[in-house]
């Protein structure tokens, strides 16, 4: 999957004893889960020589600092280096990253001090300047073998397989019938009921390629129906607010509409568009024979941006409803089909 990467670390370790490394992706599962396939591929490394911190909460607190700096104090047990994983170290309170400072540029030489993060640009810049930054990402080997093993399904996959790893390594370990089956039933399905499925446990994979399969046909939904029919949508929509997260409802849908709204100001303005990595999302929502504004949808681009990076507390999910089922409505009404 990323076998270059891991490799080459797993075949210089030694290099790294007495250094703080911070391995990123946009992906939290893939850093956690390159962190974990590390630490099992070392040769010779004893897991009573590890020690992993996780948020609690959303949060790491100075507690954990202190464990931390009392497990390096002593050399290792079983192995010839102690290894400290932090996951998520953007959760680190102020507390918390002003005392691992120290820590972080000079561990003890018989420690390796691996972090991960899927936001780097929001570390502190003096947390950020004591980490050696590694970039994770699949290996093209990898994503070629699901697209063959998906090629009747590839408009639908590619957006997971460029931004969910979770559900790529699903779909690796999977067959094409199962997304076959779930695009299907679907698309079966009334607004009501796409809502309902947006309220499934999320932690299982078949639960998020459902959810955002529902994502997707609610705003085919608006796109192709009229503004009174996307009234109606909003109602069912705020009707349901009790039984959804509605921040993380906002901040999805946004996303979705944000790769959709991205992959058509590539096609539109590009002379070379399909030689460029698309998500090919004007595929997924069936409008690939469209043409459209291209200065008003530059205009949501920003909109949805905003969205996505706003607390969830600024949200009036009614308001917030209106205004993006209908801009997302109006980007692809001034559509007309090419002849």
């Amino acid at each position: 999957m990323y076998d270059k990467i891991l490799n080459g670390i797993i075949d210089n370790i030694s290099d790294y004893k007495g250094r703080s490394l911070c391995f990123t992706s946009n992906d939290k599962y893939l850093n956690t889960y390159f962190c974990k396939d590390l630490i099992k591929n070392l040769k010779d490394f004893n897991k009573y020589d590890l020690l992993e911190i996780n948020p609690e909460n959303f949060n790491i607190k100075i507690d954990y600092i202190r464990d931390i700096q009392e497990f390096i104090s002593y050399k290792p047990n079983y192995s010839s280096y102690k290894i400290v994983v932090i996951n998520e170290i953007e959760k680190m309170n102020i507390q918390a990253s002003n005392a691992i400072l120290k820590t972080l540029e000079e561990p003890p030489e018989h420690t390796i001090i691996i972090t991960n993060t899927n936001l780097w640009n929001k570390l502190l810049p003096t947390i950020k300047s004591r980490l050696n930054k590694i970039n994770i990402k699949l290996d093209s080997n990898f994503k070629n073998k699901i697209y063959e093993k998906y090629k009747n399904t590839h408009q639908y996959i590619k957006y997971f397989v460029e931004n969910d790893f979770q559900i790529t390594k699903f779909l690796y370990e999977n067959s094409e019938d199962i997304i076959l089956e779930q695009i299907n039933i679907i698309k079966q399905k009334n607004i009501e009921e796409l809502c309902e499925i947006l309220t499934l446990n999320q932690e299982n994979p078949l639960n998020k390629i459902n959810s955002t399969f529902a994502y997707t046909q609610i705003i085919k939904n608006i796109i192709k129906n009229d503004v009174n029919e996307v009234l109606k949508i909003s109602k069912i929509i705020i009707k349901k607010k009790e039984n959804i997260n509605t921040g993380i409802f906002l901040k999805f849908l946004s996303k979705i509409s944000l790769v959709l709204i991205k992959d058509s100001i590539i096609t539109k303005t590009s002379k070379n568009w399909s030689t460029i990595d698309l998500l090919y999302m004007s595929e997924f929502f069936g409008i690939e024979d469209y043409n459209f504004d291209i200065k008003y949808i530059e205009d949501s681009y920003e909109y949805y941006n905003g969205i996505i990076n706003s607390k969830l507390s600024n949200f009036k999910f009614e308001i917030e409803i209106y205004t993006h089922l209908l801009r997302i409505h109006r980007c692809y009404s001034l559509f007309r089909r090419r002849k």
